[in-house]
């Protein structure tokens, strides 16, 4: 985990482990005294945090009273980051929603897919966004309920590739039975899920390997994890996989002028480029007024300045039953991950 830094140029203080509430975010760990401690020596070192104006340090059990209060849930390493990320998307929203009973809202950043399922199945976040896998994975462990689909940096549904080097002996999907591909990580819809499920579609068995050298069992396709996209494409291009996948767009990106010195073998379905989940015991009232405001968010100057700022975000539109049925197939072809 990278070390926290201040703008006054204090560094080197890392996150503890614990939970505190940050001014509307909380960050999800396991000791909450050693946080709360460790926060208010950063506060004294660096100053007031500069999102939001609640500076109340709480630990995670002793957090404001859910009556309301919107929650959105996040997942990641850099919680501070997150909270950039989704405070003033979370506070935006609950101003909007004052006529369902909304006063604030708050960001909880968990370290983990698990405990966000944990976080989400004991009513404590009522919103998780993020790209289908993660999103779908939370939904089936929490008995959450997947309702919108998020247009992200302007794009609403994408797809992944398999691809291999263009002088590969590999010029089909079929004939990659004994050789490795390189998946970014196992969250990771682009890069993981999505080629995942096409190659399975296509007939074919693929089964971890315990390192990137490891043999490839006879008949199947081996898969390790690089933790990057360009990793990735590194290890194709360099020979340490014979094969790659992640998002088209983003292969394009990477590749650049030498997207021509790669074969395409596989592509999968579109879909959305993010999802929102709400919590299953949401109240019904205040899961319709969040649906009605976030579609229309995109229709006014404020709402629509809002959305840009939170990643280039376009627009939300509910999720259609033709699509609900299409994620539900994928994620049935590869089940969700732990961790």
């Amino acid at each position: 985990m990278r070390p926290g830094r201040c703008a006054g140029g204090v560094s080197g203080l890392k996150r503890p482990a614990g939970s505190v509430d940050l001014t509307g975010m909380t960050i999800i760990r396991s000791t909450p005294a050693l946080a709360v401690l460790a926060a208010l020596t950063l506060l004294g070192a660096c100053g007031a945090p500069a999102i939001g104006d609640r500076a109340a340090l709480l630990p995670a059990a002793s957090v404001a009273p859910r009556a309301g209060t919107v929650v959105i849930g996040s997942v990641g390493d850099d919680a501070v980051e997150e909270a950039k990320k989704f405070q003033p998307f979370a506070d935006a929203l609950a101003q909007r929603l004052e006529g369902a009973g909304v006063q604030q809202g708050r960001v909880i950043v968990a370290p983990s897919m698990a405990e966000m399922t944990r976080l989400m199945s004991a009513g404590k976040v009522d919103l998780f966004i993020d790209s289908p896998y993660p999103a779908l994975t939370v939904a089936q462990g929490a008995g959450a309920v997947p309702i919108l689909q998020r247009w992200k940096d302007g794009v609403a549904r994408y797809r992944s590739v398999v691809f291999v080097r263009a002088d590969s002996a590999i010029t089909t999907a079929d004939a990659l039975r004994g050789a490795r591909i390189g998946f970014d990580d196992d969250f990771s819809t682009s890069g993981y899920f999505l080629p995942k499920a096409a190659l399975i579609a296509a007939g074919l068995t693929l089964t971890p390997l315990p390192t990137p050298s490891s043999p490839v069992p006879a008949g199947a396709v081996g898969y390790v994890f690089t933790e990057d996209d360009e990793n990735t494409l590194f290890w194709v291009t360099e020979g340490r996989a014979e094969a790659g996948a992640m998002s088209e767009n983003e292969l394009r990106e990477l590749a650049g002028d030498r997207f021509g010195d790669l074969r395409i073998l596989a592509t999968s379905p579109e879909v959305p480029r993010q999802v929102v989940i709400r919590a299953g015991g949401l109240a019904p009232d205040l899961a319709a007024a969040i649906e009605t405001v976030l579609t229309a968010m995109h229709q006014d100057a404020a709402g629509a300045q809002v959305l840009a700022n939170f990643e280039g975000t376009t627009r939300f539109d509910r999720l259609d039953a033709p699509t609900r049925a299409q994620l539900d197939t994928l994620i049935g072809q590869v089940p969700p991950a732990t961790g």
